[in-house]
C-alpha cells in the first residue's frame, strides 16, 4: 500500500456462514529484504491482530408450503426463512413485483424468529403474477445487531394470480322506474367473458316475485 514496499495491505475474504475470529500472521523467513537477499523477515508480531466476523443473515423467501399456484384467491402466501432469528422485520421490508401488485403484511410463523409467513393482498386485476423479494439490510440478527440481513434468494417467488370474474348487475338502460308493463329488464355486466350464466344463477329480491 507504499510506494516503499514497506507497508502492505492484507484483504481476508471467503470466511465461513457462522459469526467467529479471524487472525492474521507471518511466518518467519518467507520474504527477503529487497537489496540485500538473505535478510529474511522474522516471523510477525502483534498488538491485535484479531477481528471478530459477524456472519451476514440470508434470507431464503418462496412460495408458501400450502400455496396453490396458480390461485384465484384474495391473498398469496411467501415464506420466509433467515439464517438466524432476526428482529425488525415488517411488511414494508417486501418488495412485490409482477404485473398484479398487492400490498404484504409479514407474521412470524415459528416462535425462533426464523421463519415468517408473508401475506400479499389486494391484487389487481387482470390476471397476472405476484412475486415477493426482499432487500439487503432491512432487518437484523437478535443477539448481533449489527449483522443485517443479505438480499434474498429464491427457487419460486412468483405466484399466477388469477383476478376473479366481477359483475355488476343495474336496470337495463332503457327499464322504466317505476314499470306497468310484464317485464323488467336488467343488465349483467361481467368483467370478462363467462360461460355456463342462466336464469337460475340469478337471485331475485323484492315483494312482487318473478
Amino acid at each position: 500500500s507504499t510506494a516503499d514496499n514497506i507497508t502492505w495491505t492484507i484483504t481476508v475474504t471467503g470466511m465461513a456462514t457462522t459469526t467467529g475470529t479471524v487472525t492474521a500472521s507471518i511466518a518467519a523467513a518467507v520474504c527477503n529484504a529487497t537489496g540485500t537477499g538473505t535478510a529474511a523477515n522474522q516471523a510477525s508480531t502483534s498488538t491485535d491482530n484479531s477481528v471478530t466476523w459477524i456472519a451476514p443473515v440470508t434470507v431464503a423467501i418462496n412460495q408458501g408450503g400450502a400455496q396453490a399456484d396458480p390461485t384465484n384467491g384474495a391473498s398469496v402466501a411467501f415464506t420466509a426463512a433467515f439464517s438466524e432469528a432476526v428482529n425488525g422485520f415488517v411488511g414494508t421490508d417486501v418488495t412485490i413485483a409482477g404485473t398484479a401488485g398487492g400490498t404484504p403484511s409479514v407474521a412470524v410463523s415459528t416462535a425462533d424468529n426464523i421463519t415468517w409467513t408473508i401475506t400479499v393482498t389486494g391484487m389487481a386485476g387482470p390476471t397476472g403474477t405476484v412475486s415477493a423479494s426482499i432487500a439487503a439490510g432491512v432487518c437484523n440478527a437478535i443477539g448481533t445487531g449489527t449483522a443485517a440481513n443479505q438480499a434474498s434468494t429464491s427457487t419460486d417467488n412468483t405466484v399466477t394470480w388469477i383476478a376473479p370474474v366481477t359483475v355488476t348487475i343495474n336496470q337495463g338502460g332503457a327499464q322504466a322506474d317505476p314499470d306497468a308493463g310484464a317485464s323488467l329488464v336488467f343488465t349483467a355486466v361481467f368483467s370478462e367473458a363467462v360461460s355456463g350464466f342462466i336464469a337460475t344463477d340469478v337471485t331475485l329480491g323484492g315483494t312482487v316475485g318473478g
